[in-house]
């Protein structure tokens, strides 16, 4: 297995980064039945089944670094399309909530990617062991196989001490000792090599199986935290349209009120301004209704004393000869 195709911390450190992203504030709240859609067309890799063969053979590790990428990289993209109503500057206890699961989840995704890493390890130690003990009994089969021409040529001087016995038994002799040493060597290699498969690969094998089915556990576990965070954004965003819809309400209201307050005082303006010039209107008539009563009187009572004084003259004059008449 190399490590170019190993699921790396940094890679998965980035997938964490990107799904902590804080949603940008002023935006408005876009959320429609295309990026469902979009969301839902996008994710494809979610339902293949073949993780765990996958990760325990080490042949798609890119694809889950890639499956990851793209999740983040969706998840971030929705946030985007989002938008924020902003009520008050400290984050919301949704999203504390999701911060706490997505670190959860990468403390328990980091423990797996040790054990992993480490199976990687113990994997490459035993396929160099593995290697080692192959070119040791390739080696030795080397060894062996050089040493049966020897062997050989002593054959053929014990054939020729007994040639003039049986020619055509001693070529038979010679090739059945000639054909023993290679099976033998034959028979041994297959059990050495048997017996070192045996002993290295039933653990690796064991191994395997349990990374595989922690892995596909981790799997689930992620792809169910990744539908709690979807199920927890859809309830954010209706409480923000539910929260935007409350607060248009309130703007109307206000909006009217200030409206009534804003008729009722330029009515009671425009009547304080009308008694104003009712009551100054009322000053001025009854000034000048006062004033005209008082040369009314003026003018009576300068008539009454001329009147009186007449009056007076005249009740003299008719004295004066009322008394000459007496005399007289």
């Amino acid at each position: 297995m190399h490590s170019q195709n190993m699921l790396t911390s940094k890679s998965v450190q980035t997938y964490i980064k990107q799904n902590q992203d804080i949603i940008p504030e002023g935006e408005t709240s876009k959320y429609t039945e295309d990026t469902a859609s979009n969301t839902e067309v996008n994710r494809p890799h979610q339902e293949e089944p073949a993780v765990p063969e996958s990760l325990a053979t080490g042949g798609d590790d890119v694809w889950l670094e890639k499956n990851l990428e793209f999740d983040a990289q969706r998840e971030h993209e929705s946030h985007k399309d989002e938008g924020t109503v902003i009520i008050a500057n400290k984050p919301s206890l949704v999203e504390e909530h999701r911060r706490m699961v997505l670190r959860s989840a990468w403390e328990n995704f980091s423990a797996q990617l040790d054990i992993f890493e480490e199976w990687v390890h113990f994997r490459k130690e035993t396929d160099q062991q593995a290697a080692e003990n192959m070119a040791m009994t390739s080696h030795d089969h080397r060894a062996q196989e050089n040493e049966s021409p020897i062997q050989t040529d002593g054959n053929l001087a014990v054939g020729n001490e007994h040639q003039a016995q049986d020619e055509h038994g001693t070529v038979s002799g010679f090739d059945r000792s000639l054909d023993e040493p290679s099976t033998v060597l034959a028979v041994t290699n297959s059990d050495i090599v048997t017996a070192s498969e045996q002993n290295t690969y039933p653990s690796t094998i064991q191994f395997l199986d349990t990374t595989a089915q922690t892995l596909t556990a981790l799997y689930s576990r992620v792809s169910s935290l990744d539908l709690t965070c979807e199920r927890i954004n859809n309830d954010t965003n209706l409480t923000r349209h539910h929260t935007i819809l409350l607060r248009e309400k309130l703007k109307n209201v206000v909006y009217g009120m200030e409206i009534k307050i804003d008729v009722l005082e330029q009515t009671l303006s425009n009547r304080m301004d009308d008694s104003h010039q009712h009551f100054t209107k009322l000053e001025t008539t009854m000034v000048r209704n006062y004033a005209d009563s008082h040369q009314q009187l003026v003018d009576e009572l300068a008539s009454v004393k001329s009147q009186l004084a007449a009056m007076v003259e005249s009740m003299k004059e008719f004295g004066t000869e009322k008394r000459g008449k007496v005399e007289k």
